[in-house]
Order: C-alpha cells, then sequence, then structure tokens
C-alpha cells in the first residue's frame, strides 16, 4: 500500500514516511526522511538508542558530536546512544 507522505514535525520541506507502526508492541522504528535541497532539522537531535542512516540519494553535511561530516547517496551514518 502507499506510505502516508507526512510533513516532518510541521516542515513543508522535510518529509517522512513510516515503515513500521507506532504501537509500542514495535521496539523500533525504520523510516525514511526526505529533504528537500537546503532543508535541515530544525534542532540537533539526542537518542537514548543507537541509531543508524543511510543515504539512499543526494548529498549533504551531517552534524555528529559537533563534527560536520559530508555525507552522500551509499553512505551509511552509525550514532551512539547519547551522541548528539
Amino acid at each position: 500500500s502507499e506510505l502516508e507522505r507526512i510533513h516532518y514535525e510541521g516542515m513543508d520541506d522535510v518529509i517522512l514516511l513510516d515503515f513500521l507502526p507506532k504501537e509500542l508492541g514495535f521496539d523500533m522504528n525504520m523510516h525514511i526522511l526526505s529533504f528537500a535541497p537546503g532543508a535541515s532539522h530544525g534542532y540537533i537531535e539526542t537518542h537514548v538508542q543507537e541509531h543508524g542512516a543511510y543515504i539512499l540519494s543526494g548529498q549533504g553535511v551531517y552534524n555528529l558530536d559537533n563534527n560536520w561530516i559530508p555525507v552522500k547517496k551509499g553512505d551509511y551514518i552509525f550514532m551512539g546512544a547519547y551522541s548528539l
């Protein structure tokens, strides 16, 4: 079925596609965040769990522990718990 396209946190230039339900029975999440050119998160995130990001297309920069890292299609970013 078609995934619902959600404007992430109300931003018109960032689209969220969730693959799994948000119910408590699911102990993981899998989604796509799609950023329009020049778009970004509105803040630096910190998570209590380990997580990762796989870059499906395009290029950009990612701030990990206050280091700006260039990323491009095919790159994978691992973020440990409590990473900034």
